[in-house]
């Protein structure tokens, strides 16, 4: 939030309260009676004084506040209206001094401009209301940028033009008309509203945003690194075989201890584990001391003896393996984990994942958006077979890695800027920088968190339309509003003697204006 706020509806207020006195005592128009006359040496000047006092002293706020909003956001529009009201004050104090001939002084006096001031500062306290909640983007900020140059440049040329064909006064008026008829922000904002409601409807749908400016670069993703468990698997495992490797333990044995290993936790394991165990008759066994081993499987203490189940990446690295017999269940498309009594191995659990039911859907996604999958997995080569045949956008998978190596894998394809993850478990700092998408779960570090790979078909769709969005509203607004600007600039060429309605009429466009995009966005 903006660390500089101004209170413009108090001022506003304050207008709007000098602009009735200051009626009463001065003409509204002028060639008219005030409505009371009073007899006070030098009224005019102190009636004048009072506004000068506050116009200086809301123009440093304003300049402040400037400042502040072109460190802290990288734009500012505050400098039209504070060069406006500013130049309205001094053309009012030059026609008391020196009239000039022509209607178009006719309501050139005090009352008329602290009414128009007032007007001018509720618009910029509705907009101040509404900056708060929607930030402008880069394309925003260069839409504003652009409409700034615009509006000085026509309040320079009716300075000359009606300077040099009518009087000065006359080219100042015109050139304040300029400067307070929009303000340069309106398209970027209302842009950005819009952008917010198609986030909205993401949200709705389970699709919620850490990094909403994440959308922007997803048109430009190449390449996706995938987790294979979880994401682009099912939870639904299926045990095919658990086999006893120890003289010690029989195959009911290994099976009881890998089921109270696991026993009491919540994962797709634990859950084929003891249904496999009831198919079998097989008690889990009790044990204690039950720990996660992150990236590799788990440990728990059982008759006082510690064990493991780990990954077969985990168990080939640190223990003695038979690599045939491995190779053997890999061949048949297994994943394999193996138990270990602390020592060696005793027993080899081989077991299956199906695919998630939206994976064929996912694929055909990414090759339509022509994006390369990429799955870094500790599970066995056995694992992918499947997919490998399957997936037409899947390309050098990488398995049967170790937590290190696989982390060093995601990070080195993450390193291309048009590279994204989708996992479901936690980022690790080594790769938080990246591109996140967090599926199945709430994530830490996700940009975007969606329900799973279905979802993720509508992030593109609404990247898509969010570029079409910036493009075309931005396009449209900002044509509406750099024709208003000519509008005030020239209108006069044709109605050179009313030009006197010029601030007021530029004023009551901005007023409206402003009320629109304040009830619009307080809809939501």
């Amino acid at each position: 939030m903006l660390t500089v706020q101004l209170k413009y509806l108090r001022y506003a207020a304050g207008a709007f309260v000098m602009a009735l006195l200051t009626a009463v005592v001065l003409p509204i128009l002028i060639g008219m009676q005030p409505i009371l006359s009073v007899n006070i040496p030098y009224l005019t000047k102190a009636m004048l004084a009072i506004p000068a006092v506050l116009i200086i002293w809301l123009d440093y706020g304003m300049i402040r506040q400037a400042l502040a909003q072109q460190r802290e956001e990288g734009v500012t529009t505050l400098w039209l209206p504070i060069i406006g009201q500013t130049l309205w004050f001094v053309v009012l104090t030059w026609l008391l001094v020196t009239p000039a001939l022509g209607n178009f002084v006719k309501t050139m006096t005090l009352p008329m401009m602290l009414l128009g001031w007032a007007g001018l500062m509720i618009s910029l306290g509705l907009l101040q209301r509404r900056e708060r909640a929607i930030a402008l983007d880069e394309a925003g900020i260069k839409s504003a940028m652009r409409l700034e140059s615009v509006a000085l440049v026509a309040a320079v040329y009716a300075t000359l033009f009606y300077g040099i064909t009518l009087n000065w006064q006359s080219g100042l008026t015109v050139a304040v008309s300029v400067l307070i008829i929009i303000d340069p922000r309106w398209p970027a904002m209302w842009s950005a509203y819009r952008r917010f409601r198609l986030l909205r409807q993401l949200a709705d749908q389970g699709l919620k945003f850490q990094n909403p400016r994440a959308l922007d670069d997803l048109p430009k993703i190449t390449d996706i690194v995938a987790e294979k468990s979880g994401v682009l698997t099912s939870n639904d495992l299926k045990i095919r075989s658990i086999t006893s490797v120890d003289d010690r333990y029989s195959d009911y044995d290994v099976l009881g201890i890998t089921a109270g290993l696991l026993a009491g936790t919540d994962t797709p394991m634990a859950q084929a584990l003891l249904q496999y165990a009831r198919e079998y008759n097989v008690y889990p066994s009790e044990a204690s001391e039950q720990e996660k081993i992150p990236y590799v499987g788990a440990s728990g203490v059982i008759n006082n003896e510690r064990f493991q189940i780990v990954s077969a990446s985990y168990a080939s690295e640190h223990y003695e393996i038979n690599e045939a017999t491995l190779d053997q269940l890999i061949a048949l498309g297994n994943s394999v984990s193996y138990i270990i009594d602390g020592v060696q191995i005793i027993g080899v659990l081989t077991y299956a994942a199906t695919f998630n039911a939206d994976l064929l859907k996912f694929d055909r996604f990414l090759a339509s958006r022509h994006i390369n999958l990429h799955i870094v997995t500790a599970d066995t080569n056995g694992s992918l077979f499947e997919m490998q045949k399957t997936l037409r956008t899947l390309v050098q998978p990488q398995a049967n890695l170790t937590p290190e190596a696989k982390l060093a894998a995601q990070a080195s394809l993450l390193r291309n800027d048009h590279t994204l993850l989708v996992t479901n478990q936690a980022v690790p700092v080594e790769i938080e920088d990246a591109m996140v998408v967090g599926v199945n779960g709430a994530l830490e570090f996700a940009d975007i968190k969606a329900p799973g790979i279905a979802q993720l078909h509508e992030l593109w769709d609404t990247a898509d339309l969010l570029q079409q969005n910036d493009h075309r509203v931005l396009t449209i607004t900002t044509i509406l509003s750099a024709l208003l600007i000519i509008l005030a600039a020239g209108v006069g060429v044709f109605f050179s003697s009313w030009l006197f309605i010029a601030p007021i009429f530029a004023v009551g466009i901005r007023l409206v204006l402003s009320l629109t995009l304040s009830a619009v966005v307080s809809e939501d």
